[in-house]
């Protein structure tokens, strides 16, 4: 098993490389940083509620780029025997979004659901996730509940790659991403690719800090939008259930 997911990690790269060697020069570079805090606040469990927050800075004449506020229900079974979790569910996002060279002042608003399902498997220090997510924004009208413009709809496929370090805290952990434009998509957007690296720092019980960078880039044969993102969020772990959902110990 383990050959495989590494076979599939050298073929996906292998397949970046090919798409950068085609795609011509004049790429249109971005820089960005994300700042974000959440809260996740375990039901039972099965059953988990986040909430987010996160705002987007751009180097550019406006440098606030956007401003998020998102909601997520997910649903986790586990199996302990063979190391492996299979969650989905789903999210809505509502954020505001600068106009480039308008004042800064004007920001759209946009609306978003995406649905997602995932696949977590675990051996010894090593962890795969595979994730698989479809979503569909649209822009809404200020101050109504009136939308305008086309429905832009992406599926998303992600793979992770995290590895347990012993006697250090900070695991690295790397994911490769795919956009795809669903058939009725508008014209005028690209499918693109995302690459991260990143790491996890637990500050104290129940408090995170999640460090990672980013490279996305289109797949266009000319003047592709190149981005690099650093992200910084904090989160806040609440677990309500009590002991009788907790595994027992085996008696010996």
């Amino acid at each position: 098993m383990i050959r495989k997911l590494v076979l599939y990690l050298f073929l996906c790269l292998i397949n970046l490389q090919l798409i950068s060697q085609n795609e011509e020069s004049m790429p249109d570079v971005s820089s960005e940083n994300w700042l974000a805090g959440s809260f996740t606040y375990s039901i039972n469990n099965k059953w988990k509620l986040s909430f987010q927050e996160q705002v987007r800075f751009k180097y550019t004449t406006n440098p606030l780029d956007r401003i998020l506020t998102q909601f997520e229900l997910e649903n986790s079974s586990k199996n302990k025997k063979e190391n492996f979790q299979f969650d989905w569910g789903l999210a809505f996002r509502h954020y505001y979004k600068s106009i480039q060279n308008e004042p800064s002042s004007t920001l759209s608003q946009f609306t978003r659901f995406h649905y997602f399902t995932t696949y977590n498997w675990k051996f010894n220090r090593f962890e795969y996730r595979q994730r698989i997510q479809f979503q569909k924004r649209r822009e809404r009208f200020p101050d109504t509940n009136k939308h305008v413009g086309e429905v832009r709809k992406y599926w998303r496929l992600k793979s992770s790659f995290a590895y347990n370090i012993k006697n250090w805290k900070l695991d690295p952990k790397l994911g490769i991403e795919f956009f795809l434009r669903s058939f009725d998509h508008p014209g005028g957007q690209h499918n693109k690719y995302r690459i991260s690296l990143g790491t996890r720092k637990k500050i104290s019980k129940n408090h995170y800090l999640i460090f990672k960078y980013m490279y996305e880039k289109e797949y266009k044969s000319w003047n592709p939008n190149v981005v690099h993102m650093l992200s910084i969020k904090y989160n806040f772990k609440k677990v309500n259930y009590t002991e009788k959902f907790k595994e027992k110990p085996k008696e010996e």
